[in-house]
């Protein structure tokens, strides 16, 4: 047979140790989600979700973009560990309108592409382009499909009316 008391001391200890544990799991229930809140927003001010379809066509949506969702084409990249001059000049072009590659570097992302259906050079095809990593969006560009095309930032687009 067991026997336990509990003594006023003990109820007190006990009553302490349960406020201390309520406000431990109140501070990283905070945390988490103003963490959630700066990934979704991050340092561009964008809504960066990316988990479905509906949240990467919103994604588009924030710069104005109308993309077609059935020509999507999706595909895995690893991003290299160390980053050639190539990698280079697209991170600056990244950082230039909030994001940067760097700490992704050696991670596997999804690449989403998208036909731009109003961009003004209505004469060849643009594609928008979105990296997501583990849901968010890392890296984004509206490009032409031609061989002497060009690439610009989401947010600025070239001859945009």
């Amino acid at each position: 047979m067991f026997v336990f008391s509990v003594t006023a001391k003990k109820l007190k200890y006990i009553g302490a140790a349960a406020a201390v544990f309520l406000l431990a799991v109140l501070g990283g229930v905070y945390l988490v989600s103003t963490t959630e809140t700066a990934q979704v927003l991050g340092s561009t001010g964008f809504d960066l979700r990316a988990g479905t379809e509906e949240q990467r066509l919103s994604f588009f949506s924030q710069f104005g973009w109308s993309v077609d969702p059935d020509s999507k084409a999706v595909k895995e990249v690893i991003l290299p560990e160390e980053p050639d001059d190539v990698y280079k000049s697209y991170n600056e072009l990244q950082l230039s309108q909030g994001f940067d590659l760097m700490p992704y570097y050696g991670k596997r992302v999804k690449c989403y592409s998208y036909d731009v259906l109003n961009h003004p050079s209505k004469s060849e095809t643009v594609r928008g382009t979105i990296l997501v990593y583990r849901g968010k969006v890392i890296a984004g560009d509206v490009a032409s499909a031609a061989l002497d095309g060009f690439m610009e930032t989401l947010g600025d687009p070239v001859n945009r009316e």
